[in-house]
């Protein structure tokens, strides 16, 4: 992961998430609340913001091609294949107005 992020971003870094201040998350093909990074700290911050009488709910939606724990938590769950997840992530990026043209449409075939 160090060398994804140095290769990407020019840094060797471990990246950290709080799920506590998440209004809406999108996982693609990672199972953050088992075993990835620190699971047992997300799993506390992303159970903060899953409670309704709190006021206010997350949004969860997980792109993935076999179930996990994350996704058997997630509001919306889309079974994928390991090869479509590029595809998604592009698609999420066009339509939250990002670049990548080409994605255009590409999340109406999984949703």
């Amino acid at each position: 992961m160090r060398q994804a992020n140095k290769a990407s971003f020019g840094d060797d870094f471990i990246p950290s998430y709080d799920f506590s201040k998440a209004k809406v998350i999108v996982g693609i093909g990672c199972d953050f609340l088992n075993g990835w990074l620190l699971s047992t700290e997300y799993l506390g911050q992303y159970g903060s913001t899953r409670k309704p009488e709190s006021g206010w709910m997350s949004k969860h939606w997980q792109f993935e091609s076999i179930m996990s724990q994350t996704g058997s938590n997630a509001d919306q769950r889309v079974r994928i294949k390991p090869s479509q997840e590029g595809a998604v992530a592009a698609g999420i990026l066009h339509a939250i107005g990002g670049a990548g043209k080409a994605a255009e449409g590409v999340l109406g075939t999984y949703c």
